[in-house]
């Protein structure tokens, strides 16, 4: 079983790991005030490299939040349970 692994050797472009789901969060996190927590994902799955998903959102916004999980799983063919565990 491959453990969840956080990269952070270049601030600006950090990658997460977690089991076949590859996140790699471009440009770093922006903190643009104590109520967001702004980035940009790119999400693929080991099982279909070719198939990429993008997109920005804050973190801390529940409907985005929601959002990604449900169109990145959608996109990714990975379950939404899957998704959710990474992301939170």
């Amino acid at each position: 079983m491959i453990k969840d692994k956080l990269l952070t050797d270049n601030p600006e472009l950090l990658y997460y790991i977690a089991g076949k789901l590859h996140i790699t969060m471009l440009g770093g996190i922006k903190l643009a005030g104590p109520d967001r927590l702004k980035v940009t994902l790119k999400m693929i799955c080991t099982d279909n490299k070719q198939v990429t998903f993008r997109d920005s959102l804050d973190l801390y916004n529940h409907i985005q939040t929601a959002q990604l999980i449900d169109r990145s799983a959608e996109t990714l063919d990975v379950s939404t349970a899957d998704v959710n565990l990474v992301i939170s």
